[in-house]
């Protein structure tokens, strides 16, 4: 829903905001599937910024 109104502000073609978007995507999976696999990550970064 939300892509589709910031197409519609951006006029551009609902389709080409899709495509667009894929890289985006494809990188929240990824970090996703690194969460799921390595829980330990999800402590580990945080500590880093402390």
């Amino acid at each position: 829903m939300t892509l589709m109104t910031a197409a519609r502000i951006a006029e551009v073609p609902y389709e080409r905001a899709i495509l667009a978007s894929w890289p985006f995507y494809l990188a929240f999976l990824v970090i996703i599937f690194l969460l799921a696999q390595f829980p330990l990550l999800s402590t580990w970064i945080p500590q880093l910024l402390d």
